[in-house]
C-alpha cells in the first residue's frame, strides 16, 4: 500500500486575465518556463463553476512529462488591485491559481499551500495589470508542499472522503463527507470521434453530391433525345466497358 510523501515539492502557477487581454499564463512553474511547456496550463486549466472551488487534474506536458495541477478560480475583489476589478467591458475580473507538483495522487490539498499561491498570485497579477501589453510570463519557484500526495500513477481525480463518478466532460460530481457537493475537474475514459475522421466522412459526401450533380447536368432538358456531353471524369474507362456518357446516348 502506498504511503503519503509529505516531502514533496510544489510550483506556483497563475492563469487569468487583464482589462484588456484575454486568459493566459501569467506566472508558471520554472522548469516548465524553461522547457517551453507552459502551454498544458493554458489547455488544462479553465475558470470553475464554483469560485474558490479546488480542482485537481493530472496532465502530460508536450514533452511527455506528467503532472498534477491543483487551482481554483477568484473573482478578483477591490482590495486585490488598485482600481475597479472590472474589464473594459464591465465583466469581473477572475483568476485561477494553484500549484502544480510531481505526478501523483493527492488526497487534499492542504489550504496553507493554496493561500501561499494566492499570495504570489496576487502580486504577479497586479504586476500584470500595470502593463498587459509588454507582461512577459513570470517563473514560480518551488516550495515545499504540506499537502500529502501518495506516489504512483495518476488515475481518475478524487478526494479523500468523497464519492462520485464523472461523465464523458472529464468532470467529477463528488459529495464529500460533510455533504456538500463539489466538482472535481479530472479526466474521462470516454471516446471522442476522431477529428480526421469526421473530416474525411465529409469529404466523402462532397465528392458524392458534386458526382451527383455532374451527371445531372450533362443532358439538356425538354429534348426528345438527350444530347450528352462527355464527362471528362469518366474518359478512363476500361476499353471494353462503356463509358457512362456513352450509356446515356442510347
Amino acid at each position: 500500500m502506498d504511503r503519503p510523501a509529505h516531502d514533496r515539492s510544489a510550483w506556483p502557477f497563475l492563469v487569468a486575465r487583464g482589462r484588456h487581454r484575454g486568459y493566459r499564463t501569467l506566472l508558471a512553474p520554472d522548469f516548465l518556463l524553461a522547457d517551453g511547456d507552459y502551454g498544458v496550463l493554458d489547455d488544462s486549466v479553465t475558470p470553475g463553476r464554483v469560485p474558490e472551488q479546488v480542482q485537481v487534474a493530472p496532465v502530460v506536458t508536450r514533452s511527455g512529462r506528467r503532472l498534477t495541477v491543483v487551482h481554483t478560480t477568484h473573482q478578483v475583489t477591490a482590495a486585490d488591485v488598485d482600481e475597479a476589478p472590472r474589464d473594459e467591458f464591465g465583466r469581473p475580473l477572475q483568476l485561477m491559481y494553484g500549484f502544480v507538483c510531481e505526478e501523483g495522487r493527492l488526497a487534499a490539498p492542504d489550504p496553507a499551500d493554496l493561500d501561499a499561491c494566492r499570495a504570489t498570485a496576487l502580486a504577479v497579477y497586479r504586476r500584470f495589470l500595470g502593463d498587459e501589453e509588454g507582461f512577459t510570463v513570470e517563473p514560480g519557484r518551488q516550495f515545499a508542499l504540506r499537502s500529502p500526495v501518495t506516489s504512483g500513477t495518476t488515475g481518475t481525480t478524487g478526494t479523500t472522503g468523497t464519492t462520485g463518478r464523472t461523465d464523458t466532460t472529464g468532470t467529477t460530481d463528488t459529495t464529500d463527507t460533510t455533504g456538500k457537493r463539489r466538482l472535481v475537474k479530472g479526466s474521462s475514459g470516454a471516446s471522442v470521434p476522431s477529428r480526421t475522421g469526421c473530416l474525411i466522412r465529409v469529404a466523402i459526401l462532397v465528392l458524392i453530391g458534386v458526382l451527383v450533380y455532374v451527371l445531372a447536368t450533362q443532358c439538356k432538358p425538354g429534348s426528345e433525345e438527350a444530347e450528352c456531353v462527355p464527362v471528362s471524369v469518366f474518359e478512363p474507362c476500361h476499353p471494353y466497358v462503356d463509358s457512362p456518357a456513352k450509356l446515356f446516348r442510347r
